[in-house]
């Protein structure tokens, strides 16, 4: 069986959402489910913004001072894919196999590993949204 084990340092993570997950205890699962555009580099002072799934890295020409909102366009970097799971699972039709489910169909499934045929996609940005 595969387990993640992790000591929790302040509370019970409570949010998976990224846009309300601020805790470092919720930061292995958040990162478990999703790949976030950029990250702090661990190691380098003073911090350093480097990508993770945005295509390039963010411009530092812009006095921090005069700063009232940044908007950026970031680029989703090209082949980043999602694990294979059942929910991507589509027929010859290009139909989703298991969106549909009855009661009774999904009785028996109590993992994505009890469906016979998973797949994956491509990210997009409307998974961000």
């Amino acid at each position: 069986m595969n387990a993640f084990v992790t000591a929790l340092q302040e509370r019970s993570p409570q949010y998976l959402d990224p846009t309300a997950s601020y805790s470092l205890d919720e930061t292995p699962y958040t990162y478990s489910i999703y790949e976030p555009f950029y990250r702090f580099h661990d190691l380098k002072r003073p911090y350093e913004v480097v990508p993770r799934a945005a295509e390039r890295e963010l411009p530092a020409d812009a006095p921090g001072d005069q700063v009232a909102e940044a908007v950026y366009d970031a680029p989703l970097r090209k082949g980043t894919r999602f694990e294979p799971h059942p929910a991507f699972a589509r027929d010859a039709g290009c139909n989703y196999l298991y969106h549909d489910l009855t009661a009774a169909q999904a009785a028996d499934k109590l993992t994505p590993f009890d469906f016979p045929q998973t797949d994956t996609r491509e990210l997009t940005a409307h998974d961000y949204v």
